[in-house]
């Protein structure tokens, strides 16, 4: 590898602690199993842990020593974004992809410094920008505010995780905080919808998605984020040298892909399957991974098959077979992607603007368009075409900048999640920037001689 891709690593003062015991890490992350059923019940409790939680951010910007509180804190915040809206916390919709952008920035001012390679990405949001004049023409600066924060902020978000983080390198044990910082609030996301499911029988189940039993809140949001927990585990699972905490995630990923099945919602298993497909081989290419990951892939699927499906399945009444052998719903993304192109095809250049491309689409159907592909091209045009091309771009660097195989994994993995995510959902969730953003950061553990001997 050219030294024109050497990352910069993370230097560790002398004085940083070492990896968190885990059972003082496994406290933190179970404590938020009654922390949300607290938020659940008290829509000021849940602005109280929003508050709190910046103000924690604030606090580990100023005083990080290193980049890894940063990485943790960003982590923190995207998975705290479907708790926030689950519990119906008092704070701007889009507030954890602003709140991620402001981390990011910092980390890159205070970690990196320099802007180094940063043209794919500056080219990136530069291909963004005209079709967002369109919107405030027609608008006003105050009309156009809405569309351009729901369009825009999550690929902002991504763009500045990818200057911070692309230039940002670390072993397993700041990497794996980084990923239970993610899943701690996601415990609390599903023991929120647990609770909800207590008081479901049968008869509330049916060929949808289940808004009761995601705790009141948007079922495909809630099944991604489950989902994206369960694949952080995953690979938790598979790399952490603690028996303990690979015990642990196991446990958790059965209870989160339970969870993500009751909302009826397919998104969330779709992003993990893919996800875990993608990242598969690259796992099999050493002796430790090669090992581990068949073994709690056969756990899971046994104890799934065995006991989880089938009483979700009779608790549902036959509904949870029905809603996920269904392809209905395939056919009417169809439709929507069609709209879509169509849409491009009358506009070529820049696109109707951001924002705009759905009163193009209700002439045609009734929903708005969950494709960020088709929605770049409808909405900016052959600029979107370059868009795109940029994110190829950068995960190609990313994947260039891994030296071992499971750090090709993990970029694989965190890529496969975001782009299927992108597919089905466009940006509405802040673990959209996050994880792409984290695809970039460099693993460098030192790892056991690989299973063949021909990989360097």
């Amino acid at each position: 590898m050219s030294t024109a891709f050497e990352p910069r690593v993370e230097a560790q003062p002398e004085s940083a602690v070492g990896p968190l015991p885990p059972a003082l890490l496994l406290l933190m992350v179970g404590v938020h199993a009654p922390i949300a059923l607290a938020m659940q019940a008290s829509p000021t409790l849940a602005t109280a842990h929003a508050a709190v939680t910046v103000v924690a951010t604030i606090w580990v910007l100023a005083s990080a020593r290193t980049a890894s509180p940063v990485v943790c804190v960003a982590a923190y915040v995207a998975g705290s974004e479907v708790l926030w809206r689950q519990t119906g916390a008092a704070i701007p919709w889009e507030a954890s992809k602003y709140l991620l952008f402001v981390i990011f920035l910092v980390g890159f001012v205070r970690f990196v410094g320099r802007l180094e390679r940063g043209a794919i990405v500056a080219l990136f949001v530069a291909m963004l920008l005209p079709a967002s004049v369109i919107p405030i023409a027609k608008l006003g600066v105050q009309g156009a505010l809405d569309p351009l924060a729901f369009n825009l902020a999550g690929l902002f978000a991504l763009a500045m995780g990818v200057l911070f983080l692309s230039r940002i390198a670390a072993p397993w044990s700041s990497v794996g905080l980084v990923a239970w910082a993610f899943v701690a609030p996601v415990v609390a996301v599903a023991a929120n919808s647990a609770m909800a499911v207590r008081g479901l029988g049968a008869a509330d189940f049916f060929n949808d998605s289940n808004f009761r039993a995601s705790g009141g809140f948007g079922p495909n949001q809630v099944s991604a984020t489950l989902g994206c927990g369960a694949l952080l585990l995953i690979l938790v699972a598979v790399r952490e040298p603690r028996a303990s905490l690979r015990i642990a995630a196991v446990v958790l990923t059965l209870w989160f892909t339970a969870q993500a099945l009751l909302t009826f919602s397919r998104g969330g298993l779709l992003n993990l399957v893919v996800a875990l497909l993608v990242a598969t081989p690259f796992l099999l290419r050493r002796r430790e991974t090669a090992t581990r990951l068949p073994a709690i892939l056969l756990v899971v699927a046994l104890l799934g098959v065995l006991f989880i499906l089938p009483r979700l399945d009779t608790m549902t009444g036959g509904a949870l077979n029905t809603r996920f052998t269904d392809t209905r719903e395939t056919d009417r993304r169809s439709d929507l992607i069609k709209a879509d192109f169509k849409t491009f095809t009358e506009h070529p250049i820049m696109g109707v603007g951001v924002g705009q491309a759905e009163q193009y689409r209700l002439q045609r159907l009734v929903i708005a368009s969950h494709t960020e592909y088709t929605r770049l091209l409808a909405e900016h045009g052959a600029l979107g075409i370059l868009a795109l091309a940029c994110l190829g771009n950068m995960v190609v660097a990313a994947f260039r900048r891994q030296r071992s195989s499971f750090g090709r994994a993990w970029s694989a993995a965190l890529v496969a999640w975001t782009l299927t995510e992108l597919w089905h959902a466009s940006t509405r969730l802040a673990a959209v920037p996050l994880l792409f953003a984290l695809a970039t950061l460099t693993i460098v553990d030192d790892e056991p001689a690989p299973v063949t001997d021909g990989e360097t």
